[in-house]
């Protein structure tokens, strides 16, 4: 796991790659529509309503679509072409965008309407996301893999960082539509270089399984290997304790702390910063720090950095709870995972095991917004950030004690007949 290459070549070498830079580029300007509509719309609904669990609905609505079709969409990637695929979902997520947009013009902006434009676009995005991670590591060579998946992070979360400011600002300035009417069009930026990238660029899909078979294939290949149980499991333990910090920040801001729109949008571009910081950092760290070590660190330091937070009352500590909070959960959390994760499996079964990555933390992310959402109407959201921070901890200190579990994962990984790890990117 030792890489002796320089800082700027582990964290950024992805970027030498045309398709793949391209793809970037167009991919964050897409993912900085996508906040800027998020961040808008919880802050709409939250003002609106003042209330909790429909907040915690509107996450609950978006998100488990990727538990009920996310395998599927998984299947999928692994038998077509997942650039068309790809250019497929992207289409379609630019229709539902434009589609709020319009009802939030012409005041069809009911609840209902809301929520049913948000559980359709979550359906498209639970086909879309197996689908996109699955394929961007065809744009890269096996070395830079670790770079690509710290870029990947780094756009998503820096399209977070601006999103959100720039939504309170166009909110306040230019209303709703407009708003949503940006973020659809900000799918173009991504369907533009997939529509350019040579369709060679792409190994042929799998063949010769029904899609039953590819479906039970996928949760064969996973049991064989003890180290991706775990990783698998670290993201459950993540998406149903440590969700609350993302889906309830907004009503946390608004009523706990008493922010406007402003002020709820800058706790949102503080996260995004730290996930920024700890993408830079996961690309070089992933491959150089000890895995039985790092994970359970980063568990456990997403844990302290909740618990931080729920006691956290006057602006500055919050900015700075927040900030530690994106660097570890998306740094260490989703970003080192996922890395580890991409690097250790073969490609034929990438996007099978990609979209069981994506169900479990995607698809429990709603259970655990709509959960901690209904405890937070009687308890209030700091209380659901320190009981979250508190077993993160626990779990956290518990993978400690058991480094055999991830230690698999750096050594015995790859079995006779499946080429080494990175091989097949």
């Amino acid at each position: 796991m030792n890489d002796a290459r320089s800082f700027g070549e582990r964290t950024f070498g992805a970027l030498k790659y045309k398709w793949f830079r391209w793809t970037w580029i167009g991919a964050f300007l897409s993912t900085a529509g996508s906040w800027l509509q998020s961040v808008v719309l919880q802050f709409i609904v939250a003002s609106t309503y003042q209330d909790e669990f429909l907040s915690g609905l509107i996450s609950f609505l978006n998100f488990i679509p990727a538990l009920l079709f996310g395998l599927v969409g998984g299947v999928v990637a692994d038998r077509v072409s997942r650039l068309r695929l790809l250019i497929t979902t992207q289409w379609l997520e630019l229709g539902l965008a434009g589609a709020m947009a319009l009802a939030f013009a012409l005041g069809w902006d009911e609840y209902w309407v809301v929520a049913l434009l948000t559980f359709a676009l979550g359906v498209a995005i639970s086909v879309n996301g197996p689908t996109y991670f699955a394929f961007f590591p065809s744009l890269v060579e096996p070395r830079d893999l670790a770079s690509a998946v710290s870029l990947n992070s780094m756009q998503f979360n820096i399209g977070r960082v601006i999103g959100p400011g720039a939504g309170a600002f166009l909110l306040a300035a230019l209303g709703a539509p407009v708003v949503f009417g940006i973020n659809s069009l900000s799918y173009v930026a991504l369907i533009i270089p997939l529509h350019l990238i040579p369709g060679h660029r792409e190994k042929p899909p799998a063949t010769g399984e029904t899609g039953w078979q590819s479906f039970t294939s996928g949760f064969r290949y996973v049991r064989r290997k003890p180290w991706l149980q775990t990783m698998l499991l670290n993201r459950v333990v993540q998406a149903l304790f440590a969700a609350q910090v993302v889906t309830l920040l907004a009503v946390f801001a608004v009523k706990e702390l008493g922010y406007e729109a402003e002020g709820t949008g800058f706790l949102f571009s503080a996260f995004g910063v730290g996930g920024v910081v700890g993408a830079i950092a996961a690309a070089s760290i992933t491959t150089r720090v000890r895995r039985e070590l790092l994970i359970p660190a980063v568990i456990t330091a997403i844990g302290v950095t909740q618990v931080a937070l729920a006691f956290a009352r006057s602006t500055p500590l919050v900015l700075v709870a927040i900030f530690l909070s994106g660097v570890v959960y998306i740094g260490g959390g989703q970003t080192a995972f996922q890395t580890i994760i991409q690097i250790g499996v073969s490609d034929e079964m990438r996007g099978r095991v990609m979209a069981m990555l994506f169900t479990i933390f995607v698809g429990l992310f709603p259970i655990g917004a709509l959960v901690w959402g209904f405890i937070a109407r009687s308890t209030g959201v700091a209380f659901t950030f320190w009981v979250g921070g508190l077993v993160m901890v626990v779990y956290g200190l518990a993978v400690f004690a058991r480094p055999r579990w991830l230690a698999e994962s750096a050594a015995g990984s790859v079995e006779a007949g499946e080429p080494p790890q990175g091989s097949s990117a």
